[in-house]
């Protein structure tokens, strides 16, 4: 699990990607932030497993909800 405590003075934000590649199809990403001078630097990224259904922010936590099938033999 990774930790990112946004800036209380706005310089941080977060991003949530969606990428449409055969690699990874339906995945998601967030893009942590930092902003300096109105030039926004890549912090870290951190892959989602599945496709994003819904995501809230509460307070200055995000949560975000996918979902993601299993492929079983046979079913």
């Amino acid at each position: 699990m990774n930790s990112f405590t946004p800036y209380s003075d706005g310089s941080s934000l977060v991003l949530l990607g969606r990428f449409n590649s055969q690699a990874r199809p339906s995945a998601a990403s967030l893009f942590l932030m930092r902003v300096s001078t109105g030039v926004p630097t890549l912090v870290t990224e951190v892959p989602l497993t599945g496709a994003v259904t819904d995501s809230r922010l509460i307070g200055n936590r995000l949560y975000v909800l996918s979902n993601d099938y299993l492929q079983r033999d046979g079913t």
